[in-house]
């Protein structure tokens, strides 16, 4: 591993501890995992120093107003009993984007929402809000919601979770899976969010990183790029 990666995870690990949410019960109640994405996103900028240079790679310091409006924004999302409806309520209120790339040498900040989400898994964002991020906001919303989750930022990680149900057909809030036909290791995940049409070949996703935002967008089981692998139910 380079230095940078090692400080980072070490950095990382540290934090983790720190706000103890790898241990966190999942019933805790809605302030408590708030708090913890707080001081995620808070704490100890400078442990983030290290990150390679990418897009958007600059993660902002604690007092910054945008940081201060990420967490008071986060700490408003209702707990809902299906989590998709909190996916919903995030995508309506506020624009969740990715923010412009880094400039030659110069560092442009991440996004402070997104970079939250990586609290809620082990993956150490380290392009930014650039890193792929639609497990990430998975697992955050589903923890918020009192859900398990993989707890990875990896898409994979949710063909693999077998906590969750396979089902064949899905209702809306079910998780959709998809894998990238040339990179299998990698892939998409979203929420259900009904079928496009009859034939039920166009599927509705509601997700992150999905252009380059929190939106609504229509996948189809089998593209040039991603193949659908299925469908989990979410349970606690």
């Amino acid at each position: 591993m380079r230095r940078r990666g090692f400080i980072l995870a070490g950095a990382l690990a540290t934090l983790s501890a720190r706000i103890g949410l790898a241990q966190t019960d999942r019933k805790s109640d809605a302030k408590t995992i708030e708090k913890q994405i707080s001081d995620f996103i808070a704490a100890e900028p400078q442990l983030f120093r290290e990150l390679p240079g990418g897009k958007g790679s600059l993660v902002l310091p604690p007092e910054h107003r945008l940081v201060l409006h990420a967490a008071d924004f986060l700490s408003q999302v209702p707990v809902e009993p299906k989590p998709i409806d909190s996916a919903r309520y995030i995508m309506d209120s506020h624009p969740v984007l990715e923010w412009p790339p880094d400039v030659g040498e110069l560092e442009k900040p991440a996004n402070p929402i997104i970079i939250a989400f990586f609290a809620a898994t082990r993956t150490q964002p380290y392009d930014g809000d650039q890193t792929a991020w639609c497990a990430a906001f998975l697992c955050w919303t589903l923890e918020h919601c009192g859900f398990a989750s993989p707890r990875s930022a990896g898409s994979k990680s949710f063909r693999e979770f077998h906590h969750f149900p396979l089902v064949e057909d899905p209702g809306i809030g079910d998780i959709v899976i998809f894998k990238n036909r040339t990179r299998p290791a990698q892939g998409h995940v979203a929420f259900f969010d009904g079928f496009a049409n009859d034939d039920k070949d166009q599927i509705v996703c509601l997700g992150g990183n999905q252009a380059n935002s929190l939106s609504r967008k229509v996948f189809r089981r089998r593209s040039n790029s991603l193949n659908l692998v299925g469908f989990r139910r979410p349970s606690k």
